[in-house]
């Protein structure tokens, strides 16, 4: 063990005379840090290269255990229309907040990871990645939230100190409660060890909702909630979260958002963030999956077969980069906003867009390196038409629109010259 580890002599001895389940909740997230890679010398089991389980996206709508398949419903990967259309007018509100929560072109737009270990250890890669990428809205700041040996049914306790943990990260980043919008999210259940599916992920279930609440009323200013289950876990060495439990929390995350879908009463969006999956990371060892998704032993995990190496989780960090730079609910506030005049684009055409953020009027100036027809569209993220106008014969042109009666949140403004497009956002704050 390393010098550094958590020993038993330092444990209070009052520990003991508490109360069982109080001292086992205190008890518990040391085993995490017992069993990590970092404290023991045990060796992922390799040989244990798949377990015969198929990934929940690649079933489609057949079943698994009476169970149909799909991230979404009905067999789908898709998010259904309804729901997707609330996930992009979510997206339309997230902007750059002040410190009280008032929306502020200086503000911060907050994204938080909430979970244990892996988590963690996954997001570390991902804020590295999004530190250096350009292609990364600049008023976003990242927290890491998530902590080793923090449960889902620990963190369902609204009084654990992993929420307080959670304010000093904000601290230290510079933010707040009341800045956080977007929350990646990420858990699990230690050494569980009742197998009979669904009886695992039907308790994970019940534990997100809560913490969905929790999160919701932590930070009253969040819209979005994105998901992803474990990575594969028949490479674990001891009890900590092995197969099938690794695989059958990708189900709770499905349940809960197809819970959120079909209106359970508990997860309307005064109690609950919308919710929807990220990436979802589990694919049956090094049989690949239907994108090609394999997990390797010993390359991308620790020494507990549980834990993603460095490898690993920039595996992860990685799908999350790509997964919030393609998404339609998460372009609109993970990539910049639109800010004066933009790199030449359309055979060295220009766009300008001033103010940006606006409250009030935008002026839109237009370049082009030739005479040209060119329309002119402003829409809702929504793709509802709220400025139209075709501009015959021009070089330049410059054009006000007025958007001091709009909501807050995001809009795109399209410039079409032949068969090409420019397409950028506008923010407007309040």
């Amino acid at each position: 063990m390393k010098n550094d580890s958590v020993t038993w002599m330092k444990i209070p001895i009052t520990i003991f005379k508490l109360p069982l389940m109080k001292a086992a909740t205190l008890l518990f997230p040391l085993f995490f840090l017992l069993t990590d890679q970092n404290y023991c010398a045990a060796q992922p089991v390799c040989n244990d290269t798949s377990v015969g389980f198929i990934p929940i996206n690649d079933l489609g709508v057949n079943d698994w255990n009476g169970y149909q398949g799909g991230l979404y419903p009905s067999g789908s990967n898709y998010r259904p229309a309804a729901h997707n259309t609330d996930g992009l007018n979510f997206a339309a509100q997230v902007v750059p907040l002040d410190s009280t929560g008032n929306s502020n072109s200086n503000g911060r737009i907050v994204w938080l990871s909430v979970g244990m270990s892996n988590t963690k250890d996954e997001t570390m890669p991902f804020l590295n990645i999004v530190d250096t990428a350009q292609s990364v809205n600049q008023q976003i700041t990242f927290v890491n939230g998530a902590q080793g040996g923090q449960t889902a049914k620990i963190i369902s306790d609204s009084n654990a100190l992993f929420w307080s943990n959670i304010d000093d990260s904000l601290h230290i980043k510079g933010v707040t409660a009341k800045q956080v919008e977007v929350i990646w999210f990420k858990e699990a259940d230690g050494v569980p060890t009742d197998s009979v599916f669904p009886h695992y992920a039907d308790t994970l279930r019940k534990e997100f909702k809560i913490i969905m609440h929790i999160i919701k009323q932590k930070y009253p200013n969040v819209k979005l909630c994105y998901h992803s289950s474990r990575i594969y876990g028949g490479y674990a060495s001891n009890t900590l979260n092995p197969e099938p439990y690794a695989y059958h929390s990708g189900w709770a995350v499905k349940w809960l958002i197809e819970d959120q879908i079909n209106g359970d009463a508990a997860l309307t969006y005064d109690q609950s963030p919308w919710l929807a999956w990220g990436p979802y990371l589990w694919a049956d060892g090094i049989i690949p999956r239907s994108d090609g998704l394999v997990w390797i032993c010993p390359d991308d995990f620790k020494n507990d077969g549980t834990h993603p190496s460095t490898i690993g989780a920039m595996k992860v960090a990685q799908m999350l980069f790509d997964f919030f730079s393609s998404d339609s609910t998460a372009t609109p506030w993970f990539l910049p906003f639109a800010t004066g005049m933009h790199d030449a684009q359309m055979n060295h055409a220009f766009i300008s867009i001033n103010p940006n953020p606006t409250d009030d009027e935008v002026l839109i100036n237009i370049s082009l390196p030739q005479f040209e027809d060119a329309e002119v569209l402003v829409t809702d993220l929504t793709g509802k038409i709220l400025y139209h106008q075709l501009l015959q014969n021009i070089l330049s042109y410059g054009l006000t629109i007025d958007l001091k009666d709009r909501p807050a949140g995001m809009y795109l403004l399209q410039v079409k010259v032949k068969e090409e497009v420019i397409t950028k956002k506008i923010l407007v704050v309040r």
